[in-house]
């Protein structure tokens, strides 16, 4: 028993306690992280999960709750909405060029060709079923971010100790890309990277004329938080309802159905000019990591977690290489190129920063536009393949 089911002798008030702790480790490790010297330049995500992780293995927290489940249903589909709600298809279609669609769209089927041959490559070591979850998860994340990886292995029913341990190394593989990217300002790779692509930098691959719908962009009020909801309830009601409905003819999860009914009211109902849905997206999401942080087992994660390592190895990889050889048909520049490729594997938060190092500010846009479409594509993605490796589709 834990030490909140000890003092608390009350159920509901055993939830309040669990969900206030989780609700406070996400506030301080994002507002202490970035002030950390040594680690300021690093996500928090790792630390979103791992620290509900220590709690839960400490007995301080429950590892095992009845009410986890529907709370991270709940908190996964209102960070999805909110997410992909705010996505403008028609600005991104004006906004870029047809090249850079292509690049960042192969460079996804790059990362999901990596995720099937890390699965032939470490069956022998995992099992069919484990490996074929990591892939499809990994894959996910890496076309988009944390939230793919969580809408996938909630899909597809990853255990929860097999994800916090291999969600925390896929993250550690990201980051390492990361600062991989960011090193390469400075040195002769990059001069190498541009003689051999060939690209020209001052092709514009963004039209900023295309983006005059910002203009509408306006502050929350207290009406649009009640929209909002209201739009965010009848979407996952209608998803629920259509998941049944098809389940004779046709496995649809409701992850799915959510995230395309999000495009489409956030496209019918103008929640893309609400400025603040993204943030409370976002929120979501890094509440969302603390629920399945508190849920793993931190000695079998830590025991698995060297081998699983590989899989986000071998699936960035491939990535690198689909990516590289496409910019190079396509002539597409180093600085394009690597933006396009943090986009992917990281979302919209990481590649406006890519961006900014290479003094490449008017790449700011493509990079958000890029990560929120990864946001989009990701979950198809990662879902599908998951029921392909698994025998299942």
């Amino acid at each position: 028993m834990s030490w909140i089911e000890s003092i608390s002798e009350d159920k509901y008030l055993e939830v309040l306690l669990i969900v206030s702790i989780l609700l406070g480790c996400a506030y301080i490790l994002i507002s202490v992280i970035p002030k950390i010297p040594g680690l300021r330049k690093l996500t928090s995500v790792p630390f979103l999960f791992l620290v509900p992780m220590l709690l839960s293995n400490l007995n301080v927290l429950p590892i095992n709750h009845s009410f986890y489940s529907p709370l991270q249903d709940f908190v996964l589909f209102s960070a999805i909405f909110f997410m992909v709600a705010n996505i403008d298809i028609k600005v991104i279609a004006r906004s870029l060029q047809p090249r850079l669609f292509i690049l960042f769209f192969m460079g996804c089927i790059g990362t999901a060709i990596g995720g099937v041959l890390a699965y032939f490559l470490f069956t022998p070591l995992f099992g069919a079923e484990e490996s074929a979850l990591v892939a499809a998860a990994t894959t996910a994340m890496y076309t988009g971010g944390s939230m793919n990886w969580v809408a996938v292995a909630s899909a597809l029913k990853m255990p929860a100790t097999l994800s916090a341990a291999a969600f925390p190394v896929g993250i550690i593989v990201y980051t390492l890309y990361l600062t991989f990217i960011v090193s390469l300002k400075k040195g002769t790779l990059r001069e190498r990277l541009d003689k051999w692509l060939g690209g020209d930098s001052s092709n514009n691959v963004f039209n900023p004329k295309s983006l005059k719908v910002s203009e509408k962009i306006r502050e929350l009020q207290f009406s649009d938080f009640l929209k909002g909801f209201f739009y965010f309830s009848i979407t996952y009601a209608v998803s629920i309802m259509l998941s049944k409905l098809l389940a004779p003819y046709v496995f649809i999860p409701v992850v799915l159905l959510i995230t395309t009914l999000a495009l489409v009211m956030g496209h019918f109902l103008k929640l893309k000019y609400l400025k603040g849905t993204p943030a409370f997206g976002e929120a979501c999401l890094y509440f969302l990591l603390t629920i399945i942080g508190v849920q793993g087992n931190l000695v079998e994660a830590l025991s698995n977690a060297p081998l699983l390592i590989l899989f986000p190895i071998v699936i960035i990889l491939v990535h690198i290489a689909v990516t590289l050889f496409l910019a190079k048909l396509l002539k597409t520049d180093t600085t394009t190129t690597l933006v396009t490729s943090i986009a992917a594997i990281g979302g919209g938060a990481s590649a406006p920063v890519v961006a900014a190092v290479f003094d490449s500010r008017e790449l700011i846009p493509v990079a958000i536009i890029l990560g929120s479409l990864g946001y989009a594509v990701g979950t198809y993605i990662g879902v599908y393949l998951g029921f392909i490796l698994l025998g299942t589709f």
